[in-house]
């Protein structure tokens, strides 16, 4: 019969509970990342415009990006997790102070305001969704006179929302991508 040594015994105890820890922590994740899954962004319709027109003709919809134009997008987020979530930002991605693009990002009714970050624009959410529950905000778009771009230009997964649910942070992009079509001269462009 052996008998383990008192050194070989705290190694298998600290064995054991190192284990169970990392079970721990993978269980947290896993639960924590399955419920990020259940949770969507959509628009509520297309975007809603004033000073131009929006062609929803080809599925996607396309916004003529004009002077004076601006457009609002109607985002909801569905909480389908069994657990609440913590909308943290949303990310409006190359419309920030830094992008050239015509199409900037600017505040909207239902926010304070705009935290501007780079080249993306970041609204402050800051709105908890219970489990089961819809939360809605705007992003605001407005023309960009010193920007260029040529062509239709497609932005993917627009916006994208930061949340923390279970204590972990994750990243939901929107199902649906945001087009837009400059007409006209701008300053950033130099015509021929």
């Amino acid at each position: 019969m052996s008998v383990m040594s008192r050194p070989s015994r705290r190694l298998v105890a600290s064995a054991i509970v190192l284990t169970l820890a990392a079970l721990v922590v993978n269980g947290w994740v896993t639960t924590s990342r399955a419920a990020a899954d259940n949770i969507t962004v959509k628009w509520a319709g297309p975007p809603v415009c004033t000073g131009t027109t929006v062609d929803a003709s080809h599925g996607t919809p396309i916004v003529k990006a004009v002077k004076d134009m601006r457009c609002v997008v109607h985002v909801v987020v569905h909480n389908g997790s069994g657990h609440s979530a913590r909308l943290d930002d949303a990310h409006a991605a190359y419309m920030g102070p830094d992008a050239m693009t015509v199409v900037r990002a600017a505040p909207s009714a239902l926010l304070a305001g705009s935290l501007n970050y780079g080249i993306d624009a970041r609204y402050a959410l800051r709105q908890e969704v219970l489990a089961g529950q819809k939360q809605t905000f705007e992003i605001g778009l407005e023309f960009r006179p010193s920007g260029c771009d040529e062509g239709t230009v497609t932005i993917y997964d627009f916006p994208i929302v930061d949340l923390k649910i279970l204590g972990r942070s994750h990243h939901v992009a929107a199902d649906q991508n945001f087009s837009y079509r400059r007409e006209g001269a701008t300053r950033g462009c130099r015509e021929s």
